[in-house]
């Protein structure tokens, strides 16, 4: 990477010679040296500024590329942190960038978003808010550093990132809109690319109707979902798809009943449509038994 351009420092230190400095204050006592000396300074000033602005845009567009894509494919190696999902996306915004031992860092804001098809529409299930984070590319390769936790969550901010973007790393929530929107862009991509259209959206979005059963009824069915053969199903009444080796499945939960008691049954619907499995448990009060296994 080019080094970074340094500007002039400008003096206005006399010299240890009493006659020079006898000289310059004749010099910034007469108005016409003054006017046409600032008149000079300015014109270098402007033309320092414009060449320099030129450089900054040129180094930008140049490295931005680059950065952008280092930075996209280190925030989707972190989806194994999240729950398992169809599709992974990732939103960033570079807030700057420093030059200095041999490393660069590239201080940004992130998100990253697993999606996953819920009532037909393509939700966002698992993942992250804005989260201010330091990318360091050095020969060895890159690493991201997220600030600490809890307590310690201000001042690790403080600790990583420079003065002028530490107020842009604590307002990351500013670029909610932004991050939301490069992750649905890329969703909206990965749609296109296996012939399907569905709305967008987020967990909220959805508008998940629970089954309305007692509460201990309800809290020992999330006990049982914790099973292999149940987990994937959802916890509000519809559907959700998986892939599986592949293949696409659709997991359906139906609720019958009120808070008194009913039935919840679970229908498992292979590549094809077709039902591949269903099991049926009775609510009885607070009570769960299953009634059928298909």
């Amino acid at each position: 990477m080019k080094s970074k351009i340094r500007p002039p420092r400008l003096s206005t230190a006399f010299s240890e010679s009493g006659k020079s400095a006898k000289r310059r204050i004749g010099e910034i006592l007469n108005t016409k040296t003054k006017r046409l000396g600032a008149g000079l300074a300015a014109l270098a000033l402007v033309l320092a500024l414009a060449v320099g602005a030129a450089i900054a845009c040129r180094r930008t567009t140049e490295a931005a590329p680059e950065a952008d894509a280092l930075i996209h494919g280190l925030l989707l190696d972190e989806r194994d942190k999240y729950a398992d999902t169809e599709f992974w996306a990732e939103g960033h915004v570079i807030l700057g960038a420093e030059e200095k031992d041999s490393k660069t860092e590239y201080y940004a804001v992130t998100s990253v978003g697993g999606y996953g098809f819920m009532n037909g529409m393509f939700i966002e299930s698992s993942g992250s808010g804005a989260i201010p984070a330091v990318i360091t590319v050095s020969g060895g390769g890159a690493e991201i550093e997220y600030p600490k936790d809890g307590s310690y969550y201000a001042d690790s901010i403080k600790e990583m990132f420079p003065l002028r973007f530490v107020r842009k790393a604590f307002g990351s929530d500013a670029y909610n809109d932004e991050l939301t929107a490069q992750k649905r862009a890329q969703a909206g991509e990965y749609l296109k690319s296996i012939g399907r259209e569905a709305e967008i959206g987020s967990y909220r979005d959805l508008d998940p109707k629970l089954p309305d059963m007692n509460a201990e009824a309800s809290n020992r069915l999330l006990e049982m979902q914790k099973d292999e053969e149940l987990y994937r199903y959802p916890m509000f009444i519809g559907s959700a798809e998986y892939l599986e080796d592949g293949a696409r499945y659709t997991y359906i939960t139906d609720w019958d009943g009120d808070e008194a008691g009913g039935l919840i049954t679970y229908r498992r619907l292979g590549p094809d449509g077709k039902e591949v499995s269903r099991r049926v448990f009775e609510v009885s009060g607070g009570s769960v038994r299953e009634v059928f296994e298909q």
